[in-house]
This record gives structure tokens, C-alpha cells and sequence, in this order.
């Protein structure tokens, strides 16, 4: 049962469950210019909770792919240098 859950879309729709979802968060994070700390984040498909040991507190959402752009957007830090 849960196979099939984690099972990439066959529509082609959007993946909650691809795990490339985690690299755009883990790009931003590791920037120079990434203003966040202390934080504990999860990534579950189009949203990115913060999470306090298990328990999610607040969570950021797309409808789409995450990139680091919008993630230093919604998290609070800088864009990206040009």
C-alpha cells in the first residue's frame, strides 16, 4: 500500500514524494548570504514546515517546484545576487 503511494505519478502530474524537492532548500540554505539559522525544516512535496522536534509549527507552500529565489523570498532572507 504504501508502495503505491510513493509511486511517481503516471499522469506526469507533480511529485510530492521526489526527493529533488529537498535540493533547492538545501542550495539556499548553504548560500553566504542565507540569513537562516536554527532552524529545523522539512521539505513534503509544494511545502516546507518548520518543525520543533516532531511537531510541525508553521509551513511555507507552492504549487509548484521550490527554487532559491522563492525561498529566500518566503523565508526571509536575500534573493539571489546577480
Amino acid at each position: 500500500m504504501v508502495g503505491e503511494l510513493m509511486k511517481k505519478p503516471a499522469d506526469g502530474s507533480f511529485d510530492t514524494f521526489d526527493p529533488a524537492h529537498v535540493s533547492p532548500l538545501v542550495a539556499y540554505l548553504s548560500r553566504v548570504d542565507c540569513a537562516v539559522t536554527g532552524k529545523l525544516l522539512a521539505v513534503q512535496g509544494g511545502a516546507i514546515p518548520e518543525r520543533e522536534g516532531w511537531r510541525a509549527t508553521t509551513s511555507l507552500t507552492t504549487d509548484g517546484e521550490w527554487t532559491q529565489e522563492l525561498l529566500g523570498c518566503e523565508l526571509g532572507g536575500a534573493g539571489v545576487a546577480a
